[in-house]
């Protein structure tokens, strides 16, 4: 199976199966936030390594590197935009009405919508998560994006595919855990250091990794992939519940190694099935899902939902919690949807590719 066939198919399963967990990582906050939605909370790892793998194919189908940067800003800028405005207005009518902030409340809401419009919001701890709820992940990844061109280059030069992975973790989980003591005392998960690129990259290098030694046939059988999945995700859920504060900087990359076996696993089978089908489908409305969830977990759920089946007689939050989770979901994919269809059949499309002559 070629590299653009599973950009497709297996990378669309993976992104589907991050993005119901980013989903259900929140959903579980109203609920108590029980350990095993808690742990949903690594679907973002997911992304960085996927986004890792289809950044290194992009590029090396640009012909320039500004191509390759116009490809990759085209692909978040008309999704995040149109939510930092949505969100913006609603706060706006919010603080005039009520005085309060809907969501994302931050005591100087110009300076954070300005460092959340030139995608700077990632390196500041003021404004890395306050433009939109979940804007840490696109200004990371944004960072990435950045530096792709400059660690191709050492890919490409360092034969030995793991070692450049290998060596800028160990640096930048280096950094992390210098920063957390600095400012912290310790690392805390959830933290401006736990979401700092620094935190994060290693489940991006992994990805390209992945792409390289795809490209010179160097992947495990499949039963070896699938034990090394399943070896990855005990140590992950294992780290993850033992809570340590060290823990924080090392399970993103073993649920990325995770996310890296189960994507050669998942290769060597055609995805189909309803259910498949349905993963995958999220998967390309991955991002349009990802900025427009809140709505659905911190607003309808709360105000509609939860009474509502609190009144049908579903009494306690496990009833409530699989009562909820259904209409929760149809109402988010619904929802996801139209947005798409806004931001990226309409601007992305049909206005942006035209306007920059790109496309992909």
């Amino acid at each position: 199976m070629s590299i653009s066939t599973e950009r497709n198919n297996t990378i669309d399963f993976l992104r589907g199966l991050g993005i119901f967990m980013v989903f259900f990582v929140h959903y579980g906050q109203l609920f108590g936030n029980p350990l095993i939605t808690a742990f949903c909370q690594l679907g973002c790892q997911i992304f960085f390594f996927a986004s890792g793998y289809i950044c290194s194919f992009s590029l090396s189908k640009s012909k320039t590197i500004i191509e390759f940067y116009k490809k990759r800003i085209i692909s978040i800028i008309p999704s995040f935009y149109s939510m930092i405005i949505i969100v913006a207005i609603l706060n706006m009518y919010f603080l005039n009405k009520y005085g309060q902030f809907l969501i994302c409340s931050n005591p100087k809401p110009i300076l954070n919508i300005l460092c959340n419009f030139f995608l700077i919001h990632g390196i500041s701890p003021s404004f890395q998560n306050t433009g939109i709820p979940g804007g840490w992940f696109i200004g990371t990844l944004f960072i990435c994006y950045i530096l792709h061109p400059i660690l191709d280059l050492l890919y490409k030069k360092i034969k030995l595919y793991w070692l450049p992975t290998v060596l800028i973790s160990l640096f930048m989980l280096s950094i992390t855990v210098l920063l957390s003591i600095k400012r912290e005392g310790t690392i805390i998960n959830n933290s401006f250091e736990y979401f700092l690129f620094t935190n994060q990259i290693s489940c991006y290098l992994i990805g390209i990794t992945l792409y390289y030694f795809k490209k010179i046939n160097r992947i495990p059988k499949k039963s070896i992939s699938l034990i090394l999945a399943l070896v990855f995700f005990a140590i992950s859920f294992v780290l993850f519940k033992l809570g340590f504060p060290f823990c924080h900087v090392i399970y993103p990359t073993t649920f990325a190694l995770f996310a890296s076996f189960l994507f050669q696993f998942l290769s060597h089978y055609s995805l189909n099935g309803k259910l498949i089908n349905l993963i995958c489908k999220a998967g390309k409305y991955s991002m349009s899902i990802y900025l427009t969830h809140w709505i659905v977990v911190y607003e309808i759920n709360p105000i509609f939902l939860k009474p509502f089946f609190f009144k049908l007689g579903f009494g306690t939050n496990f009833a409530l919690f699989l009562a909820v989770l259904i209409p929760a979901i149809i109402c988010e994919l619904i929802i996801a949807y139209v947005f798409h269809q806004i931001t990226e059949k309409l601007i992305k499309e049909k206005v942006l590719n035209n306007l920059f002559k790109t496309k992909g």
